[in-house]
C-alpha cells in the first residue's frame, strides 16, 4: 500500500512521523521536455513506516521533505540517483546527502554498468515491475491509483536491495569501496551551472580554431543565460548544430547569418543582432584575448600496443573480481597510463586497489603477463 500526500498539513504530519528514520528510499517523476529547468511532479519515498507519493504540483511548499532529505543522519537510498539529486539542489541549494546509489553498487557488483531499476527488482526480488505507465504524462492531474501505484513500486523494492547489496560488497570485502564515488555523487559543483563552461556541450569544438572557439564560448554562454531565463531547452533557442557552425563561419552579416544552414529567419531572426553582436566581439578580440589552442592529444603505436595488453589485463582483472570492465576503467583512461603513466581514474580510490597497481607495474615492465590455461595471469 502508499500514502498519496498532496497538501501541506499532510505533509506536516507524514514528516513528523518519520522523525527517527535511519533511511528513506527515494525516486521522483519530472518533466523536462518543455523546460529549461525539470518539473518536479512526484516524489516517492519509502521508509520504515511506508511508501508515500508527495505531489509538489498540489503542495507550494515541500520543505519538510527537503529538510528529512538533508538529514545527515538518514541514508538515502536511490537508483540512478544524478537527476534526482540534480532537481533537490535546485529546490534547496542542497545536495542530500549521504547516499547510497543501487545503480553504482550493482556495477561494482558486476551487474552491468546501467542496469534499470526493474531489472535490478529482478534480479533481487524474483519481481517483475508493471511497465504500462512508463509514457505517463506526470504533470496531468489527477492522477490515477495506477499511476501512484506504478510510481511507488520505485522505492517499495530500494531497501531490500539495499540491504542485499550491502551484504554482497561486506562479503567481498568491498563495503567502503563505494564512499568516495557515493561523496562525488553529493558535490554541490557537480549540479552547478556555469554559463560560461556551456560550449565544453558543443560537439565539435575541438575542431575549432581559437577565434571560432571564442565565438562559440560568447555564443553558449549567451545561449544558456537565454534558455535559463525563458526556461527553455537549449536547442529550442537555438540547436547545437546552429550554434557550431556559427562559431565556425563567423557570418558578420545578416545575410551571412541567414545562409547557415537550420538558421530560419521565422524562427530565429529576432536573436540576430544579439548572435552577430558576439560573433563581431569574437572577430575584434586582440590575439592576447584569444583561448590557448586546443592540444589534440594522440598516442604512438608503441603505446597503443601497450594500451592493448592494459586493456586485456584490466578484463581478466574484473572478470576475476566479477566487475564489469566498463565501470571500473574506459579505453582513454587505459592510454593515459600506457602513455604517461598515471590516471586520475584509475589511480584513484578502490580501483587503484583493485586494478591499477597491478596495471602500472605491467606498465613499467614490474610484472610479466603470460596466457596459462587460457586466462591472462599476471605474475
Amino acid at each position: 500500500m502508499f500514502e498519496l500526500i498532496d497538501n501541506k498539513q499532510d505533509l506536516r504530519d507524514w514528516a513528523s512521523a518519520q522523525q527517527g528514520i535511519a533511511w528513506m528510499a527515494v525516486d521522483t517523476e519530472f518533466m523536462r521536455e518543455k523546460s529549461y529547468f525539470p518539473v518536479l511532479c512526484l516524489v516517492q519515498v519509502a521508509t520504515e513506516h511506508g511508501v508515500a507519493c508527495i505531489d509538489p504540483i498540489g503542495i507550494d511548499d515541500i520543505g519538510e521533505l527537503l529538510a528529512l532529505l538533508n538529514d545527515a543522519s538518514i541514508v538515502k537510498i536511490l537508483h540512478s540517483a544524478r537527476q534526482d539529486l540534480e532537481i533537490f539542489h535546485q529546490l534547496g541549494e542542497q545536495v542530500p546527502a549521504p547516499v547510497f546509489d543501487t545503480q553504482i553498487a550493482a556495477s561494482l557488483l558486476g551487474l552491468g554498468e546501467q542496469i534499470s531499476y526493474a531489472n535490478l527488482v529482478r534480479h533481487y526480488t524474483g519481481i517483475g515491475l508493471d511497465k504500462s505507465q512508463t509514457r505517463t504524462d506526470w504533470a496531468a492531474r489527477p492522477l490515477s491509483a495506477s499511476q501512484i501505484d506504478y510510481a511507488a513500486n520505485d522505492v517499495r523494492y530500494l531497501y531490500d536491495i539495499w540491504q542485499a547489496q550491502c551484504q554482497e560488497l561486506a562479503r567481498r570485502g568491498q563495503r567502503d569501496w563505494l564512499d568516495e564515488d557515493f561523496a562525488d555523487l553529493v558535490n554541490p559543483a557537480l549540479y552547478r551551472v556555469d554559463p560560461e563552461q556551456a560550449w565544453r556541450r558543443v560537439k565539435g569544438w575541438r575542431k575549432l580554431r581559437p577565434r571560432q572557439l571564442l565565438a562559440l564560448q560568447g555564443l553558449a554562454a549567451w545561449r544558456e543565460r537565454r534558455a535559463m531565463a525563458d526556461d527553455r531547452p537549449r536547442k529550442w533557442v537555438l540547436p547545437d548544430e546552429v550554434l557550431f557552425d556559427i562559431a565556425r563561419q563567423m557570418p558578420q552579416t545578416r545575410k551571412a547569418l541567414g545562409r547557415i544552414r537550420g538558421f530560419d529567419e521565422r524562427r530565429h531572426g529576432n536573436l540576430a543582432d544579439a548572435l552577430l553582436g558576439l560573433v563581431g566581439d569574437a572577430a575584434a578580440a586582440t590575439k592576447d584575448q584569444l583561448p590557448e589552442p586546443v592540444a589534440v592529444t594522440r598516442i604512438g603505436e608503441d603505446d597503443k600496443a601497450v594500451a592493448d595488453l592494459l586493456m586485456a589485463v584490466l578484463r581478466q582483472l574484473c572478470l576475476d573480481a566479477g566487475i564489469s570492465p566498463g565501470f571500473v576503467a574506459g579505453r582513454a583512461e587505459i592510454e593515459q597510463l600506457a602513455a604517461h603513466g598515471h590516471s586520475d581514474t584509475l589511480l584513484h580510490g578502490w580501483r587503484r586497489r583493485l586494478v591499477g597497481e597491478r596495471l602500472l607495474a605491467v606498465r613499467e615492465g614490474r610484472a610479466v603477463v603470460s596466457v596459462e590455461q587460457g586466462r591472462v595471469t599476471i605474475d
